[in-house]
């Protein structure tokens, strides 16, 4: 099923009007005790983290295998 312009204008016009009832997060209200808040930012953190630094040693490695390759060829 194809949706035209309008609908999809309206699909996200709807999802809009409905983000100003959700709550964000446990941290964007007051109400949650600090050991809550400081979890969830921890874990934040965490899973931002986690994954750079995956990425970033698989860099390193291809990086190493390609220079130990090309000083073995020298």
């Amino acid at each position: 099923m194809r949706l035209s312009t309008f609908n999809w204008f309206f699909l996200l016009l709807s999802f809009g009007w409905q983000a100003s009832e959700a709550l964000a997060c446990a941290v964007c209200t007051g109400e949650t005790p600090e050991p809550v808040r400081q979890a969830y930012n921890y874990s934040t953190a965490w899973l931002s983290f986690v994954p750079l630094i995956f990425m970033g040693s698989v860099g390193y490695t291809i990086y190493r295998v390609i220079k130990r390759g090309q000083s073995e060829e020298q």
